[in-house]
């Protein structure tokens, strides 16, 4: 009787502890949320997040707003575009043939984090998009928001996504994305 119930006892652990675990791999892959502003901050406004943000053809400037849920010293991210079926795709595993008719010309932080002292080094990555390395990392507080002016060169109408990748405290990578689509203003 006292083996039995140790063994049941046991097997409840292994079952809250699995649990727990997995729970803890949803959120770590929802650390990040991203929205597009409707200016830059302080006082900007989100744009709501179920309705695609519209970018004009050609070259335009937009402002993105992304908030951790876990504070930590943030130091590589990178910034692109998606279609969909590469945003459908397994995370970590962008393919070899995205070729992107975005481009991100360009992507600055705000002010306030030069101003502490942090310089960023920009990299074009081969997808279109824009790596940013924090010169030293800069010290991310949970809940708290970085706003990147993303300037961005379209060439045709196109329906996507925006992604931003940041790496946790183990240096594991962590995604976020919106909707947003190209659209001829003329």
């Amino acid at each position: 009787m006292a083996l039995a119930e140790s063994v049941i006892g046991r097997l409840i652990l292994l079952v809250i502890d699995f649990i727990r675990s997995k729970l803890s791999d949803v959120s770590k892959q929802n650390m990040f949320t991203i929205f597009f502003v409707d200016h830059d901050p302080p006082g900007s406004t989100e744009i709501a997040p179920w309705n695609f943000y519209s970018i004009p053809l050609g070259r335009s400037e937009h402002w993105v707003k992304v908030v951790t849920a876990e504070g930590f010293p943030v130091s590589d991210v990178n910034v692109r575009f998606l279609t969909v079926e590469e945003a459908a795709a397994q995370l970590g595993n962008a393919p070899a043939s995205i070729v992107s008719i975005i481009e991100i010309a360009d992507v600055c932080v705000t002010k306030e984090i030069e101003q502490q002292g942090h310089t960023v080094t920009k990299t074009k990555d081969r997808h279109g998009g824009i790596d940013l390395k924090f010169h030293p990392s800069y010290a991310w507080g949970t809940g708290r928001a970085i706003f990147l002016k993303v300037s961005v060169d379209t060439k045709q109408v196109w329906s996507g996504k925006i992604s931003f990748r940041g790496y946790d405290k183990d240096y594991h990578p962590r995604y976020a994305r919106a909707d947003v689509r190209e659209i001829d203003t003329k």
